[in-house]
């Protein structure tokens, strides 16, 4: 009976440790994904805007890197989604074009008109 009742009290104890636990892991997917947002360049700028991004040659956008991290892209006729690419059509921005601004220095993602992307907040 005794050993019944310790495994009671470990199993407890358990239970109790890991639910603010799980609780925390859930809010925390929560924050991330409300850090996420998806902008899209168009003939007008980036809708929504951006503060310091910049629309040049009548074509492209050109999103300062300072503003957050570049997690996801779609080019609007849809040669970047050949391969892989998430359900939305999404893939990786380890090909996004950088600009540098060699006055000052400043480095931007590079989007043409139509190309939707997704910006992660810092």
């Amino acid at each position: 009976m005794r050993a019944i009742k310790i495994l009671f009290m470990f199993i407890g104890v358990g239970l109790i440790n890991s639910a603010p636990i799980q609780a925390n892991n859930m809010s925390n997917d929560i924050l991330i994904s409300q850090s996420r947002r998806q902008y899209e360049c168009t003939r007008n700028g980036v809708n929504p805007t951006i503060s310091g991004s910049l629309f040049s040659d009548g074509y492209y956008c050109l999103i300062p890197i300072s503003a957050g991290k570049c997690v996801g892209y779609a080019d609007a006729f849809g040669y970047s989604r050949i391969g892989n690419s998430d359900p939305r059509g999404m893939i990786s921005c380890k090909n996004v074009e950088i600009a540098e601004d060699r006055l000052t220095g400043k480095k931007y993602y590079r989007f043409g008109s139509g190309d939707k992307f997704i910006l992660e907040g810092k």
